[in-house]
């Protein structure tokens, strides 16, 4: 193309949310095919100036401009550059337009004056070029001709020549006072027309040439701007009609999005404008039902029918459910199709209105027809009719049948039928009736038992209505009775099954708090002193060993014959209840004693002592039960409290050892709010820096040297003062605490062994010993944390040692895997505490274990008592054996010592070197280079 050509490139249409060109104007552009969409068209439009092009574009198609004129770059597939002025308008409901290469008009040296004239004498507008020195070079006939001059009379003249226009001049003169050659800009301009009025013209400059002359169109856009102020005025009043209707009025579009709602349906509602616009129609939040209940999904609501089908809906009942209220209203729905040309549904129109008390007064009105119906339908059952001023009675042969008589046995007198009503239900009965018979009741209803002629009782629903005359005096009622035997059957095992355990057949939770709740209420209104009863809480002893070996079925076998032993136990009125599990709860009443209570205590620990059958192949297990007693009334107020302090009565039990009794006393609930606290407190310790790390040196037993230390958390509680590991530590693994302690005190100790090895003199070899426990070591991401404390602090492994108990080495294989783990990190394993645990000797030798640590209470005999001697005796032979150092722990006195170095026994720590020391108080000690 020949780039100093002003061209027409070609036309293009608007077609369904796409740009369709003519195949010349598709050529000219680059473009694969006709068809282009707007994030295509966007692509080629140079970055810096997309922003503008896109907001002029939907202010276009969404009719907010008459017609469409934006001149933008265009960068062709092959890396070329064309300057465009594209233009468009709406014509008999199509989007039509063309696209002009303006390119020309930026090209150095411009094109011949006379081929220029040309090309802007055919442009729908007024236009002039203008110098860089504010005089005209050119216009076209348009703009001559509406001044009343040949074109020739503008070249050279200063802008403004004829009737200067102070806005229109600053407006050339921003042009060319800007340094950007290839400015656009726009300016709406007033131009009187005489007579008071004035015409409205929309001036697009753009700069060509180097910037030296730019070229000025004018656009006359006075009808324009009057259709849009109309359009404003007509959409206003639009608006203010719709915003006044009563009824829902909603607007949604062809995808589902929120365009309007009226005042009216966002209070029915209950929703805000925002609120819709963010969820559009496909949510899943909307919660409708139909008018038989059934949840509606999306897809099946009136406007999202619609806009799949393009059919109207109308008179729909809806249930809408109002997050804001809480609430279900009812919405009687109808939602209209909008179309375009080609038939399209564009938007959709949704009214509705608030139907919900219709809704209640045809209920009500329902429910009076359904009972009328009933009252028909009892002719199924038996009619009977009351003939009140002659005292007599009509009873159906369907009435009499339901009783075992045969027509005529029963007498027309009322007391036939009162008579026959369990004497429990007759005066409920009588004033029911009466009730209803003075006008407190609208109906007759009661259910009540009859007897009947075999002697069994029958449940009976029996509906009556009086009939009044004008005095409002009653003088007939009728009604009908139906058998409802087999419901209140149901209604009964229902009840029975609610409050029952399905496995044992005893109460359950429920019942049992219902029968206590009973007993403390007694106590309230008798008001009497002492004991009155008490309540034992079995939980059984290594149930889930029975459960894990033998599986839950034989575990199950298990807990029915216990229930059966437990029964043949107690009395009669005492109440026996399982609580899930392996708990039962057992309420003793009528106990004036303790001592009644603990015998028969011991009466279910002599039951617990015979074997329990588990089935006919003649299997049978041993087991016993540990036991929590309380006596009540007390200070009992609620049922809870009572099981709140057996349950703690029980795990007291627990810990005694198992299969005992013990009576509950407040030490114990005092000791379990104290490790409620403690454990409160235990979670905020470490933000609050309440924690602290003490340090236990380790000695050669050989040298009297300083090897290492023993890291030991301790807790300094601001009310409670130093808290006793021995409280907290088991705490701290029962609650998994342990595991964010364990990684502090970790991180700790190495950080401080580290910053001793760099300060103080003869420390650089010194180890660092850190208790690890059993959930820590078995933990999926423990070597992560290990390695990242190492690097964090910069401590060499070999300077980490870390202690494990004997019991964690129960986990064979896991143990084993983690610890070569460790000893591959270069990080050294100690056995704690070796000799009290049930680690097995024979697989010792597996584990990469570098030392074992004798237990103090071992150490602390050996003087006394020839055992101890020997156990460490043989500690120290099988660590010899297997290549392991061996420390001893609780060294006080210097004969301990002097006895374990005559075992050979290479380190020691204890009192007998020092205490447990915080870190300052260790430093100090270190700096005096202790020798021991």
């Amino acid at each position: 193309m020949d780039g100093s050509e002003l061209t027409v490139w070609g036309v293009w249409e608007w077609v369904q949310g796409e740009i369709r060109c003519s195949q010349d104007l598709a050529k000219q552009l680059g473009l694969e095919n006709e068809f282009c969409p707007l994030a295509q068209w966007w692509e080629r439009v140079p970055p810096l100036e997309q922003a503008q092009v896109q907001q002029v574009w939907q202010a276009w198609l969404a009719g907010e401009r008459l017609d469409l004129q934006v001149g933008h770059g265009w960068v062709l597939p092959s890396g070329g550059w064309r300057r465009l002025w594209v233009y468009g308008q709406g014509w008999q409901g199509q989007k039509l337009g063309w696209v002009l290469d303006v390119t020309a008009l930026l090209a150095p040296g411009g094109m011949e004056r006379d081929e220029l004239q040309t090309v802007l004498d055919a442009f729908p507008g007024t236009v002039s070029w203008i110098g860089q020195d504010l005089r005209y070079l050119g216009v076209n006939h348009q703009l001559a001709h509406s001044l009343n001059l040949p074109v020739t009379a503008f070249p050279g003249q200063e802008v403004g020549f004829l009737s200067p226009n102070p806005v229109f001049n600053e407006f050339v003169r921003g042009v060319f006072a800007d340094p950007d050659r290839y400015l656009q800009r726009e300016l709406e301009l007033q131009v009187p027309v005489g007579d008071g009025n004035h015409k409205t013209f929309l001036v697009m400059a753009q700069k060509y040439q180097q910037g030296s002359a730019a070229v000025f169109v004018g656009v006359d856009i006075t009808e324009r701007r009057r259709v849009e102020a109309q359009l404003r005025h007509s959409e206003d009043r639009f608006r203010r009609l719709i915003e006044e209707l009563q009824v829902g009025l909603q607007l949604w579009g062809a995808q589902g999005e929120h365009v309007l709602s009226n005042r009216a349906a966002l209070e029915i509602l209950g929703m805000e404008r925002g609120r819709l616009d963010q969820i559009g129609l496909y949510d899943r939040g909307w919660n409708v039902i139909d008018e038989q209940g059934q949840p509606l999904s999306s897809a099946d609501l009136p406007v999202a029918r619609v806009l799949a089908d393009g059919q109207s809906v109308r008179n729909l009942v809806l249930g809408v459910y109002r997050q804001r209220y809480q609430d279900r209203v009812w919405l009687l729905v109808t939602a209209e199709p909008q179309v375009d040309e080609q038939g399209q549904v564009v938007q959709v129109i949704c009214t509705f209105s608030d139907i919900t008390e219709r809704r209640r007064v045809e209920q009500a009105l329902r429910e009076s027809r359904e009972r009328y119906a009933l009252a028909v339908a009892g002719a199924n059952d038996g009619l009977w009719d009351w003939d009140l001023s002659a005292n007599e009675m009509y009873f159906s042969n369907r009435w009499q049948e339901m009783l075992g008589y045969r027509e005529g046995e029963i007498s027309p007198n009322p007391d036939e039928w009162i008579d026959r009503i369990h004497p429990e239900d007759r005066d409920r009965v009588r004033n029911e009736l009466s009730a209803h018979l003075t006008g407190l009741t609208p109906h007759f209803e009661s259910e009540h038992r009859v007897v009947h002629r075999d002697g069994r009782y029958h449940w009976m629903l029996c509906r009556g209505l009086a009939v009044r005359d004008t005095d409002g005096q009653v003088y007939r009622m009728a009604g009908s009775q139906t058998d409802i035997t087999r419901r209140k059957q149901t209604e009964s095992q229902l009840r029975y099954d609610a409050t029952h355990d399905s496995l044992t057949d005893l109460a359950n939770r429920a019942l049992f708090l219902e029968c206590l709740e009973k007993a403390l209420r007694c106590h309230y209104f008798s008001r009497q002193d002492g004991v009155n009863f008490a309540v034992l809480f079995l939980d059984l002893d290594r149930f889930k060993i029975v459960n894990d070996s033998l599986g839950h079925m034989s575990g199950d076998r298990l807990l029915v014959a216990i229930a059966q032993q437990l029964r043949r136990c107690l009395r009669s009125g005492d109440v026996l209840a399982r609580f899930g599990g392996d708990e039962f709860a057992i309420l003793l009443n009528g106990v004036t004693s303790a001592l009644d209570a603990t015998l028969i205590a011991e009466q279910i620990h002599g039951a617990f002592k015979e074997p329990f059958p588990l089935g006919a192949d003649g299997l049978e297990v041993f087991t016993s039960a540990s036991v929590g007693l309380v006596l009540g009334p007390g200070h009992y107020l609620r049922p809870e409290e009572v099981l709140r302090d057996v349950d703690a009565a029980m795990h007291e039990a627990k810990l005694r050892g198992k299969a005992c009794t013990v009576v509950f006393d407040h030490a114990m609930y005092t000791q379990a709010l104290r490790l409620l606290q403690v454990e409160t407190d235990l979670r905020r310790a470490i933000e609050r820096e309440e924690l602290c790390v003490f340090y236990q040196p380790i000695v050669s037993l050989l040298t009297g040297a300083l090897t290492g230390f023993e890291a030991l958390v301790r807790w300094r509680h601001p009310q409670w003062g130093l808290v006793s590991p021995g409280e907290f530590i088991p705490l701290a693994e029962e609650t998994g605490l342990i595991l964010s302690l364990g990684r502090w005190v970790l991180h700790q100790a190495c950080d401080q062994m580290r910053r001793w090895q760099r300060t103080l003199p003869g420390t650089d070899q010194l180890s660092i010993s850190v208790n690890l426990s059993g959930r820590q070591l078995l933990q999926p991401h423990l070597l992560e944390q290990v390695g990242e404390i190492l690097t964090d602090t910069s401590l060499d492994p070999q300077f980490l040692r870390l202690e494990i108990t004997e019991s964690v080495l129960g986990d064979y294989d896991e143990a084993v895997t983690i610890l070569k783990k460790l000893k591959d990190l270069g990080v050294d394993s100690c056995i704690d505490d070796f000799g009290t645990g049930h680690s097995s000797l024979s697989r010792l030798h597996r584990f990469p274990i570098d030392r074992l640590k004798i237990d103090q209470s071992f150490v602390s005999q050996v003087e006394h008592d020839r055992e101890s001697g020997e156990i460490i005796r043989t500690i120290m032979s099988l660590a010899q054996s297997l290549h392991m150092d061996v420390t001893a722990e609780g060294v006080e006195t210097r004969a301990q010592r002097q006895l374990l170095q005559s075992l050979d026994c290479q380190y020691a720590q204890g009192f007998l070197f020092s205490r447990p020391l915080p870190s300052a108080e260790m430093e100090a000690l270190i700096q005096h280079l202790p020798h021991w």
